[in-house]
């Protein structure tokens, strides 16, 4: 198989996990590099810049590779369905409730909830509620 044939099986393979978001981290991370290559081989011998080399978009799906590889996939993602502990669905908790009401740190007590409420038209930290739960 060519070089162009392993490399569009990479990115189609990888764009469908990426889609799913199944595996991101580790496919984000290949994906980057894949793109960081591509804009290599490609773009880079036709000048430094990719603004006149024609590799923007290379560039800019290396760098958004990146972020996948180090955010990962969210709460939509099948890796978060799939880790199964309480600890990663902590953004189940928090999704759908007002910005007042979300928990934003957690105390010392392990498997408890330390929430910092705030109230409407608070500045700072006055207004603002400690509550364990």
């Amino acid at each position: 198989m060519s070089l162009s044939g392993i490399n569009g099986m990479i990115e189609l393979v990888g764009g469908v996990l990426i889609v799913l978001g199944l595996f991101t981290r580790p496919v984000a991370f290949i994906l980057a590099g894949d793109m960081a290559v591509a804009y290599f081989i490609a773009h880079a011998p036709r000048g430094f810049f990719p603004l006149l080399n024609a590799g923007e978009l290379a560039i800019i799906y290396c760098f958004v590779f990146l972020y996948f590889a180090v955010a990962g996939g969210g709460v939509w993602s099948l890796d978060h369905l799939r880790a199964g502990d309480k600890a990663s669905r902590v953004g189940w908790r928090t999704w759908g409730q007002p910005p007042s009401q979300r928990v934003i740190g957690q105390n010392e007590n392990p498997g408890r909830f330390c929430e910092v409420t705030r109230t409407a038209g608070s500045r700072g930290m006055k207004g603002h509620h400690l509550r364990n739960t």
